[in-house]
């Protein structure tokens, strides 16, 4: 097919993309936006996020933008998919004579969504029916946000490893011991059992004894029950009618008086009723996939006794805290609510994390794919690394499912050709000069962008790298044909 690059398309996937610029037909066609339209993506497309793509300067900056609660603008990438592991890539190049398309990622739904909405130029809509797209779930069987976690756990710590560790080769062989146990890691229950363990004392002190204010509200008060006035009680006064205080006080004989009154209905308390709805939450989730665990009891007893604090709290008429918070003074310096505020953070930015993680997963798995065929090269015993660049976290993590500035690692290698040494550039993420390529190796080698294949389960087929965790028999094919 070729492709008019005057035009804005919308593909099925990355995948129909790279047939279209391969010249190969397919079933699914793209779509054509026309400025000023409203676009409906069609109800045959498969149950996955489409791609929009365009040649620069057909959309404008800052464009195309989600719309909605997560308004954001879609990452941008420069390359197209093509295939799978192997393929060749030659008729691909063919058609990118005329220069470079670009590439705009759709996430994914998060929550009950059933309508996005994607602002692709001013005045230009595209709007998408996910109704049917996957979810992220809670239930036992669904393991796509766990897997997501191991992930987005294992990314964030690959800068602290090369950065603290004094070799190169020192640092991938940490991420090796890393990779065997990442299958055992689950942040959820991490934090959970932290907290469980560090605050169990501090909610059982607060259940009891939360913090109290004595606070002064003016009101109205009969004349004969008056105990104490203030300044504001006697500005008040004065301003009525009258020669004395009985006409003052007016027919009903009552007069504005402060009256004393204990509340628990303090910001630190908010708080901490917010921090135990978010735990009770989050346990649930944790305890309804992991009813074998052995760390079962211990998250059950955290889970109640946030749950009797909330209930409690609630019983007293405390509202629950607003995200943003600016922390008042106890939050910052009472020892017991400085608990609880830590750890009512850490709780919100796990679970938006994950939000995040989810909506651009795609993303997040192709950074992991392209880390780890940069570990199995490396480790061949055909080569010898010679240069390597740094390895940086991206400058919000995650940003946008990227955790790696630049999304991914770039290396030299060395190897004995022919009793003559050559070197092997190999490029992941933004530096990858194949389009549709994860990682490769002199425009020639390629690791593609594939998505998951051999489950029997018909949703899984429908999210891509959910088979993250047995990469290692392609790569290592894909390693040994380099530096034969």
């Amino acid at each position: 097919m070729i492709l008019d690059p005057s035009k804005i398309w919308i593909f099925e996937s990355l995948h129909s993309f790279g047939r279209a610029l391969s010249g190969l037909d397919d079933a699914s066609g793209p779509i054509a936006v026309e400025q000023g339209v409203r676009v409906q993506r069609p109800g045959e497309w498969g149950n996955r996020p489409p791609v929009i793509a365009a040649m620069p300067g057909a959309i404008e900056p800052s464009y195309p933008k989600l719309e909605g609660r997560h308004r954001q603008t879609l990452p941008r990438v420069f390359r197209a998919n093509s295939g799978t592991m192997g393929q060749d890539n030659n008729a691909i190049h063919a058609n990118l004579h005329s220069g470079n398309w670009n590439i705009w990622l759709v996430p994914w739904r998060t929550r009950a969504d059933s309508t996005m909405v994607i602002t692709v130029n001013p005045g230009t809509m595209l709007t998408l029916n996910v109704r049917d797209w996957p979810q992220r779930s809670t239930d036992r069987g669904d393991d796509r946000s766990r897997i997501l976690r191991q992930a987005g756990h294992f990314l964030t710590l690959v800068p602290g490893i090369f950065a603290t560790t004094p070799s190169i080769s020192a640092a991938y062989s940490r991420l090796d011991r890393l990779w065997e146990t990442v299958q055992d890691v689950d942040p959820q229950q991490d934090l959970l059992k932290n907290h469980a363990n560090r605050l169990q004392p501090v909610l059982q002190d607060l259940l009891g004894h939360p913090r109290v204010v004595l606070r002064s509200e003016h009101s109205m008060q009969k004349l004969q029950n008056v105990r104490r006035v203030d300044a504001k009680s006697l500005r008040w006064l004065s301003a009525q009618p009258g020669r004395n205080t009985p006409e003052r006080a007016g027919a009903r004989q009552r007069i504005m008086v402060p009256k004393r009154d204990i509340t628990v209905d303090t910001l630190e308390n908010r708080v901490l009723r917010a921090f135990a709805m978010l735990t009770v939450q989050e346990s649930d989730e944790w305890l309804r996939k992991n009813p074998r665990s052995n760390d079962r009891q211990l998250i059950q007893a955290h889970q109640s006794r946030a749950r009797r604090i909330e209930r409690a709290l609630g019983e007293r008429r405390v509202r629950v805290a607003d995200y943003p918070v600016k922390p008042n003074f106890p939050l910052r310096f009472d020892f017991r609510y400085r608990e609880i505020w830590r750890a009512w953070k850490e709780l919100r930015e796990s679970s938006s994390r994950l939000e995040t993680e989810w909506m651009w997963q795609e993303r997040t798995l192709m950074e992991l794919l392209g880390l780890r065929a940069a570990m199995i090269l490396q480790k061949n015993k055909g080569g010898e690394i010679l240069s390597h660049a740094p390895v940086l976290p991206a400058d919000s993590r995650p940003e946008q499912g990227r955790f790696l500035k630049h999304g991914g690692v770039d290396f030299v290698i060395a190897t004995m050709r022919e009793d003559s040494l050559k070197t092997i550039p190999f490029h992941s993420g933004d530096r990858v000069s194949s389009p549709g390529a994860v990682a490769d190796v002199e425009n020639e080698a390629v690791v593609w962008w594939t998505p998951c294949a051999g489950s029997e389960s018909r949703d899984r087929e429908n999210l891509p790298g959910l088979s993250c965790l047995s990469w290692d028999q392609g790569l290592k094919e894909w390693a040994d044909s380099i530096l034969a």
